[in-house]
């Protein structure tokens, strides 16, 4: 865990860097630290990361057209759902947009 008490990251700057509005990706450069340890550890700092807000990459799956979303587990906390259970989606267009409707998988 990168920010315990003797940690080779600098903890404060860090901490100021995103508190001045820094990108997360920029801090993870700037620090050498996975972007997953800072969403992780952050809020630890009682520091709010949301993954939730704008625009996400949707990644194109070599030699096809399918495109892949990774869904933030603090957006599934905010639907309800714990992110370590096994859950299942499944995608409807309205109005030209995509929605994903997610649900625990049933035994």
């Amino acid at each position: 865990m990168p920010f315990k008490k003797g940690s080779r990251f600098p903890l404060d700057q860090i901490i100021s860097d995103y508190k001045q509005g820094m990108p997360i990706e920029k801090i993870s450069k700037k620090y050498g630290i996975s972007v997953s340890s800072l969403y992780y550890h952050l809020p630890e700092q009682g520091l709010i990361c949301s993954h939730g807000e704008g625009w996400h990459k949707l990644i194109n799956v070599p030699h096809s057209q399918t495109r892949l979303i990774s869904i933030p587990s603090s957006l599934l906390r905010d639907a309800g759902f714990d992110p370590a259970d096994e859950l299942v989606g499944k995608w409807h267009v309205r109005r030209q947009k995509l929605i994903l409707e997610i649900k625990r998988k049933e035994d």
